[in-house]
């Protein structure tokens, strides 16, 4: 389980997308949404310094397509985790994505608050010591 809710940045050209998103995720207390960005420059111009714990980014975008975005994103945030998200399910897509340093890809199709959770929360879970395997 989450220990506060991760601050998450939306990055997509497509506002129909962008507005289902932040509504998925704000209807979850996981997560709460500190930024959205219709293109990459606008998200490399108002996302660092909102310094997101996720940012969720379409692959496809004009400008600067997603996985230049991520690329100097993460230069700028090294420790922001990626999600590249895109409508077309390609297996490229995946081997990209973890090539620029992305968490995961994700077919826009099977967004949602769930899928998010379980792509994130091994690097995000607190181990709070009150599991009994951790005894001295």
């Amino acid at each position: 389980m989450l220990s506060k809710p991760l601050r998450v940045a939306l990055v997509d050209d497509q506002i129909s997308f962008l507005d289902h998103s932040k509504n998925l995720l704000s209807a979850h207390s996981g997560f709460e949404i500190i930024a959205t960005a219709l293109d990459g420059q606008e998200a490399l111009e108002s996302i660092p310094e909102l310094q997101p714990d996720v940012a969720v980014i379409d692959i496809a975008m004009p400008e600067l397509n997603g996985f230049a975005t991520a690329l100097r994103l993460i230069r700028s945030l090294p420790d922001v985790k990626i999600v590249m998200v895109s409508e077309v399910e390609d297996q490229n897509y995946v081997i990209l994505a973890e090539d620029v340093g992305a968490v995961a890809f994700l077919p826009k199709q099977r967004f949602s608050a769930d899928e998010l959770i379980k792509i994130l929360q091994p690097s995000e879970t607190i181990d709070d010591g009150s599991n009994p395997t951790n005894e001295a």
